[in-house]
């Protein structure tokens, strides 16, 4: 019986392992997503500040701003081009850490190719029914399944300890030959001889002291178990939680990076009235580069709590 409960302890444990190592993968590719938009959105940037400087030099040419405007536009190309090298060197360490979660051995051809993601994180909101999946957690989730095995083994251990505490009876049987029953009254027959063996366990106070140390260990799983149980549904109930935040944050994210666009295109077009200035027009360019920026973080962590919120319900978290 022993056995068998640590055969199946050892299953649940591989299939907690399964379930992490999965959960690594599916974070380590919505990394890889941001890392790829981020590192768009920074060249993007970039792109606009040098827009800016060729729209500063042709001014100057004109005459109609100060030469100081394409001194401020060069020094902008070149921290969005620092900004472009910081996001390349991101997507290259997301491209290694997803890569080492895919591959088995360092010859594997993968390690020279470039992933490209396919998939891109769903915008949405996405209701969620939390008494389903707490009654799934606590129903499947590897870890209560393992502390329910211990206490089955606890159980186990307490009966067999239990049964050594008590009178001991065994029948014996034994047949003999005519031979040995020759000084009998019927000498020349076979015949079989019955008894009984009592044990009394009389002062087994060892087996008494482990019958109650194992007692004392199932009481003690059992309230281990109940705390668990509490703590796998205030797990579940917390991350459920972080999903919806993220969901709000999504949509504060779209919002606010609407605006910021909305914003630079006014002051281009005051630019080109002459009612604005250089440095308005490159903050809002940098305005506009955060808000898509933080707009791709608010997805990424909507996808991370959503993969946490699917492991929570299999394994710890």
């Amino acid at each position: 019986v022993q056995s068998g409960i640590e055969s199946d302890i050892a299953d649940v444990g591989l299939r907690q392992e399964r379930a992490a190592t999965l959960a690594d993968v599916r974070r380590a590719y919505w990394e890889l997503v941001f890392a790829t938009d981020a590192l768009a959105t920074a060249r993007q940037s970039e792109s606009l500040a040098q827009r800016q400087l060729d729209e500063n030099r042709r001014r100057v040419d004109l005459g109609t701003v100060a030469a100081v405007d394409i001194v401020e536009g060069e020094a902008e190309v070149a921290a969005r081009h620092q900004a472009v090298v910081q996001a390349d060197g991101a997507w290259r360490t997301a491209q290694i850490a997803l890569k080492e979660l895919m591959v088995a051995e360092a010859r594997d051809p993968i390690w020279s190719a470039s992933i490209v993601p396919s998939d891109r994180p769903e915008i949405g909101s996405r209701a969620i029914d939390v008494p389903a999946p707490i009654a799934r957690a606590v129903a499947n989730r590897s870890d209560v399944q393992i502390a329910r095995k211990q206490r089955e083994s606890t159980t186990t251990s307490m009966r067999l300890l239990n049964e050594q505490t008590k009178p001991g009876v065994d029948l014996i049987a034994e047949y003999t030959t005519s031979s040995a029953l020759r000084s009998t009254a019927s000498p020349d027959s076979p015949g079989w001889s019955v008894g009984l063996n009592v044990t009394l366990p009389i002062g087994n106070t060892a087996a008494k002291a482990s019958l109650a140390r194992t007692l004392v260990q199932q009481r003690q799983a059992d309230v281990q178990l109940q705390a668990l149980e509490v703590a796998i549904a205030a797990q579940v109930t917390r991350i459920a939680e972080q999903v919806r935040t993220a969901e709000e944050q999504i949509k504060a994210a779209a919002a606010a990076r609407e605006l910021a666009r909305r914003r630079l295109g006014g002051e281009e077009a005051r630019r080109a009235a002459g009612l604005s200035t250089n440095f308005l027009v490159l903050q809002a360019q940098r305005d506009l580069a955060t808000a898509q920026t933080n707009e791709l973080r608010a997805a990424l962590d909507h996808r991370t709590a959503l993969v946490n919120f699917e492991l929570v319900q299999e394994s710890p978290a």
